[in-house]
């Protein structure tokens, strides 16, 4: 019971989950909201839709993650078609029950953008270079507006963070891009790195890590926050970006790449904390 648990835990990216519902907690306290009923709702519907679209994603890549992530559980048949089609029921359950406690706003949001977001990317964009980079991005940025929508029917408030979390995450995704080269290679998937070539993927890397390190300091210098969040910012963000550009520059390497998605993923979060200090 408790290896069959950890399979489903695995096959929904537990670890991610989690940032999501972190990313909604940070973003109703940036709106000076108190948790409650409707911060829980978001929460769910999060997770439950992150969940889906890896259930569907692990569906679709099965061929590349051979080679890219053997250890996934649809890859080494760990977990049945059954359980599959019990999680993609009882998430979608959860999110119909859901969707009954939000405005219908949040609910246009979700089905003219988020959803179709996701199926148009798992089925068509994934095998198109940037492109499909950009929409992952995109909706992983979108947590922070889709909660503000919901709470506060607006989204504007959380334009910040909402970028912080696309630009650091689009740098990602393109570094995945090239980890993941040979499984893609094989599966005949355009990514970036296979279209463009190896070296100029690097270049494209080193261009946008330039300007998220010059873009960073811009909400400082438009003052919309103060020397207390440069000063946070250039320790705890652009220091660790220059020396992950330094690793992209002096040794690339699918283990270096490997690296680099970790460090910018723990730089998102430290972001956010960034933000939630700035604010108190």
């Amino acid at each position: 019971m408790a290896i069959k648990l950890f399979t489903i835990l695995h096959l929904i990216r537990f670890h991610n989950l989690f940032l999501g519902a972190i990313a909604v907690f940070v973003a109703s306290y940036l709106l000076d909201i108190e948790p409650a009923l409707d911060v829980f709702v978001c929460i769910i519907i999060v997770i439950s839709s992150m969940s889906l679209g890896y259930i569907f994603n692990d569906i679709i890549d099965i061929q590349s993650d051979k080679i890219n992530h053997p250890n996934r559980p649809l890859v080494q048949k760990s977990i049945s078609k059954n359980v599959i089609c019990m999680l993609v029921f009882f998430f979608i359950s959860l999110l119909y029950l859901m969707m009954q406690r939000i405005n219908i706003a949040a609910i246009y949001f979700l089905f003219l953008y988020v959803y179709p977001s996701l199926i148009l990317y798992n089925f068509f964009f994934q095998k198109k270079p940037l492109l499909g980079n950009v929409i992952v991005s995109t909706l992983l940025g979108s947590i922070f507006l889709f909660t503000e929508i919901v709470l506060l029917q607006s989204f504007t408030k959380l334009l910040i963070p909402f970028f912080l979390t696309f630009s650091i995450n689009l740098l990602r995704e393109i570094l995945k891009d090239l980890e993941d080269y040979d499984g893609d290679l094989m599966a005949e998937i355009r990514t970036v790195p296979i279209v463009f070539g190896v070296k100029n993927t690097q270049i494209i890397l080193l261009v946008l890590f330039i300007l998220l390190i010059v873009g960073l300091p811009i909400p400082y210098l438009l003052s919309y926050y103060s020397l207390n969040y440069l000063i946070l910012l250039i320790i705890f963000i652009e220091i660790p970006l220059i020396y992950s550009l330094f690793l992209l520059v002096k040794f690339p390497s699918k283990r270096t790449y490997k690296r680099l998605v970790q460090i910018l993923k723990t730089l998102c979060g430290i972001g956010l904390i960034v933000l939630m200090v700035e604010k108190g």
